[in-house]
């Protein structure tokens, strides 16, 4: 199930022919989501991380991190391709 926020930024990255992806990170100390954004050959990260004495919400950590790679999005703030690591890239940017 997804949030409204998350459903309207979703959306918003249809309409501008983007791509997202999620990766879920877990550490001894740490839960981490981060969302990939791909728009217009540019890469914008967005992570929300929880401790784990926090619940665990795919749910909520997808929508925080994505709106924190919307935000990056909004600011121009991307980030080289060559600064991302390969796991978090999509298929057609692997060299």
């Amino acid at each position: 199930m997804k949030t409204k926020t998350e459903i309207n930024n979703l959306a918003l990255i249809k309409k501008l022919n983007g791509k997202i992806k999620f990766i879920y990170n877990k550490t001894t100390s740490k839960i981490k989501t981060i969302a990939v954004l791909k728009l217009n050959n540019r890469y914008f990260i967005g992570e929300a991380k929880r401790s784990l004495k926090d619940v665990f919400s795919k749910k909520i950590g997808r929508a925080i991190a994505l709106g924190r790679a919307i935000k990056k999005y909004d600011n121009d703030m991307y980030m080289d391709i060559k600064h991302i690591a390969p796991y978090h890239r999509f298929k057609e940017d692997m060299e």
